[in-house]
């Protein structure tokens, strides 16, 4: 249900004021919607490097004016190029680094590095 309802979003919000690593991010990402997520969200530099979505400030001092930036970054969008290019790169960006594979992989070369390290 989750996933058929992040399919026919056109774009995910989590507005959230410190968020670890919120599996819903990736879940929205994973059926290739766009996401607008906050700077202390776990998975603010890969959203960012992706191009995935928009980070923005989690607080930008009035509540007026951090409202304004959520609404600016999701009309920026549903622009339909914007849109298509940052669905993509979602899409993308999950499955390329979040899978139970790429995951694994990265956990196992932070256990190798950290062997090689205690005995060199």
């Amino acid at each position: 249900e989750v996933l058929a309802a992040d399919r026919e979003a056109d774009v995910y919000v989590l507005p959230a004021i410190e968020e670890p690593f919120p599996v819903s991010v990736l879940e929205a990402m994973s059926v290739g919607t766009p996401v607008v997520i906050t700077r202390t969200c776990g998975q603010a530099p890969d959203v960012a490097g992706a191009g995935s979505g928009r980070v923005i400030d989690s607080r930008v001092g009035e509540d007026a004016a951090n409202a304004r930036k959520v609404a600016d970054a999701i009309l920026e969008l549903l622009e339909p190029e914007a849109a298509e290019q940052a669905g993509k790169a979602a899409w993308e960006l999950v499955n390329e680094q979040f899978t139970i594979e790429a995951v694994t992989a990265t956990l196992r070369q932070t256990y190798e590095d950290v062997v090689r390290r205690r005995r060199g």
